[in-house]
């Protein structure tokens, strides 16, 4: 389902990353440690990312109301620093005062299982992304929210709408590549550079055909003739009774 963890730089897309990357790839501005904490039976560090304020999703209202995206990751330091746990949701803010204590939730992951990789660290083979909205049974849901009721209504109960789970059944480290993998093949008369050994090449020519072109020699090319084609006969030299060879340009 997901690409592997620790991707080096942002993704197209944000559906299409590890669900645990999405946090790593968080800015650090505004990453910081909220402490240490018991989960299970695993002894993590929570670390805390908070977005700038923003306007409400339901857009203008009353001046100072304005929330704030949360994103809390519970990363066991004893397996490998792997999350075990992401929440992520909004704090509400009026004019600059944090008003709730704890983020109203709206995505949880959570790993389930853990392999450890001889050599190569953890990875989570096991978990569940969960997605939650407001519940609309709710007796306090209020679908016509105005900055007032925003800010004072307490947090509304919430319901899962999806639940994906990813399974990993194999994982193998130090997997043989065939060379064959790298092998490029560019069009005919592509020229191209091996930044490595400094070598050009253009596909379609011989190394050796090529080099000679750009040392200023026309390359030799196949024919019949027990001569290259590119030999002229010459002229015949005073004292001489016999006509000899010698080279020229066509």
């Amino acid at each position: 389902m997901f690409p592997p963890l620790l991707r080096p730089s942002s993704p197209v897309s944000d559906h299409s990353v590890h669900p645990f990357d999405r946090f790593f790839l968080l800015p650090s501005v505004g990453m910081h440690v909220l402490g240490s904490m018991q989960l299970g039976q695993a002894k993590v560090y929570v670390v805390e990312h908070r977005a700038e304020p923003q306007e409400p999703w339901f857009g203008a209202g009353k001046e100072g109301a304005m929330c704030s995206r949360v994103t809390r990751a519970f990363i066991d330091p004893a397996q490998g620093y792997l999350p075990l746990r992401v929440e992520a949701g909004y704090v509400r803010i009026d004019h600059g005062r944090l008003v709730d204590d704890q983020p109203q939730l709206d995505n949880i992951v959570e790993c389930l299982g853990i392999q450890r990789l001889p050599g190569a660290g953890f990875y989570p083979t096991k978990g569940v992304n969960r997605s939650l909205v407001l519940d609309p049974k709710d007796p306090s849901f209020d679908a016509t929210l105005t900055a007032e009721t925003y800010i004072n209504a307490p947090l509304r109960k919430l319901v899962v709408v999806a639940d994906k789970r990813w399974d990993v059944t194999r994982v193998t480290t130090d997997e043989p590549v065939s060379r064959e993998l790298f092998a490029l093949e560019f069009p005919n008369g592509t020229r191209y550079s091996d930044m490595v050994t400094g070598v050009e090449h253009l596909a379609g020519t011989p190394d050796e055909a090529f080099q000679e072109m750009l040392n200023g020699r026309k390359p030799q090319e196949e024919s019949s003739s027990p001569r290259p084609r590119w030999w002229r006969r010459g002229g015949m030299k005073r004292g001489q009774g016999k006509r000899r060879d010698k080279p020229a340009w066509d």
